[in-house]
């Protein structure tokens, strides 16, 4: 823990006291020496003390500081050194809640380096890499998705051509006895069932049917040309090779160089 002292005249006028810390700092304390120019200060037993003002965001800050005869010690935090710049503060003495004495000085916050919020930064052969690699994971989610497709279909399509022999072969009975009337009804039904769903026949009919596999399988071709659009974007892009001679960083002769933004980043395709 470091600590600083500064002598604080409480008497109105003259230059502040210029408090220099760093953005970010903490676990440190201010120690301040009062006097008067104008003669003796006199501290009263019983007397507390307060240090307080307004940050460069517009926030006010206060802490409660110790007072032992005619030093006032506070421990600060990071909250006094948040913002960067010149911030002015106020030293209050009290007894019994009476304001007795103050004194202003200034903190002098440098700004830091780097701000806490900031995003570092990475190779970039690491992010083309990353680009492939992200390339290769959406061609193989493409062919996944194709083959599924495909199987749906292939499912669609023997369920139709079931439902419809079953419904042909009721139709067939209905012309050679009465009783069979009931049963190509129901196979009609079924059929309709297995086409679009809505007639109460089969658990789970609305999404078991024809109609809605069909405008499952549009939906899953249109998610795979976008993945397919994706992968094309990032299917060019190579680890550029450089050489290094004389302390130098060189381009391989023949090699021309693109740059493509995408996904809010900036790459570069390497060409002959």
């Amino acid at each position: 823990m470091i600590t600083y002292e500064y002598e604080l005249d409480v008497t109105p006028g003259g230059a502040p006291v210029c408090v220099n810390l760093s953005q970010y700092d903490q676990d440190y304390v201010l120690k301040f020496c009062l006097y008067s120019r104008q003669g003796d200060l006199d501290i009263k037993q019983g007397t507390t003390a307060e240090i307080c003002g307004t940050k460069k965001d517009g926030k006010g800050y206060s802490v409660d500081a110790s007072i032992d005869e005619n030093v006032v010690t506070v421990s600060g935090d990071n909250q006094m050194t948040a913002i960067a710049g010149r911030q002015f503060f106020e030293l209050k003495l009290k007894l019994n809640g009476k304001e007795l004495n103050t004194a202003n000085f200034i903190i002098c916050v440098e700004r830091a380096a780097l701000d806490k919020d900031t995003v570092k930064s990475e190779s970039v052969i690491k992010e083309l890499d990353n680009a492939a690699e992200l390339a290769d994971k959406i061609i193989k989610t493409v062919k996944e998705t194709e083959n599924n497709i495909k199987q749906i279909a292939e499912n669609v399509s023997r369920n139709a051509s079931d439902a419809a022999l079953k419904a042909e072969n009721a139709a067939v009975s209905a012309s050679q006895a009465e009783e069979s009337a009931g049963a190509a009804a129901d196979f009609s039904k079924e059929s309709e069932s297995h086409s679009h769903g809505g007639t109460g026949t089969r658990p789970g009919e609305d999404t078991d049917n024809s109609l809605y596999y069909s405008q499952l399988s549009r939906q899953e071709y249109e998610r795979a040309k976008k993945e397919a659009d994706r992968a094309e974007n990032f299917s060019g892009f190579v680890t550029p090779r450089f050489l290094l001679a004389n302390n130098r960083v060189y381009l391989k002769r023949g090699k021309t160089v693109e740059f493509i933004v995408a996904n809010n980043r900036m790459y570069c395709k390497i060409g002959a």
